[in-house]
């Protein structure tokens, strides 16, 4: 996030007429001033808040968007057997100052006839499309967010998932292709096991 200060100057302006020129009448000296009173409640409707911010000497904070990327994911599913998995579009916020992608809109499905172990949802960027016809676990994990178990033939739909970064650099320059696995934990080993993957639509340029 840039901050950036400004700090207004104010300066009189003096008008002066020519001195050859007739003095106005007082009605016209009315006249005068209230036409300049009504352009001046018009320029001041039209300011903005930071014009209005810089007269009154505040601080005002510019927020830097750059560093903020967004992709959406395909509708489609991956079509691997699982019992949980993944539904619907999802959306991926990744911004790169708070070091914290955000994961929305999407169903996590159990069609299962249990309840499943712990989940997790691990967010990789990778330099190809995921290929759901020939899967590669590939690129890194840059995010991971833990889930809650979801009781048999229940769904977790519209929640948004603040994860944790899980890298210790963040992406450089470059074109990035984002997909997000989705694990089970096994409780004989403590690992979590791939049930499904939720390729994205499109990819992320970092400049």
């Amino acid at each position: 996030m840039k901050r950036v200060f400004l700090v207004a100057t104010l300066a009189g302006f003096s008008f002066y007429g020519n001195a050859q020129e007739k003095p106005l009448e007082p009605e016209q000296v009315k006249e005068e001033n209230a036409a300049t009173a009504i352009e001046e409640k018009e320029v001041a409707a039209e300011k903005s808040e930071a014009e209005i911010a810089l007269e009154q000497g505040k601080e005002i904070v510019v927020r830097d968007t750059t560093s903020v990327y967004t992709a959406t994911s395909k509708v489609e599913n991956s079509g691997f057997q699982r019992t949980v998995g993944f539904d619907g579009a999802w959306k991926l916020d990744m911004d790169l100052d708070k070091k914290e992608i955000i994961l929305t809109g999407g169903t996590l499905n159990n069609k299962g006839e249990v309840a499943s172990n712990n989940l997790r949802l691990m967010v990789y960027l990778a330099d190809k499309p995921f290929n759901l016809d020939n899967p590669e676990f590939i690129g890194n994990v840059y995010a991971v967010v833990d889930v809650m178990p979801i009781a048999a033939g229940e769904s977790k739909s519209g929640q948004s998932y603040i994860t944790s970064w899980a890298s210790e650099t963040v992406p450089t320059v470059g074109t990035y292709y984002p997909y997000i696995l989705l694990g089970e934990q096994n409780p004989q080993n403590q690992e979590f096991e791939v049930r499904d993957v939720k390729p994205f639509a499109n990819s992320i340029i970092v400049k």
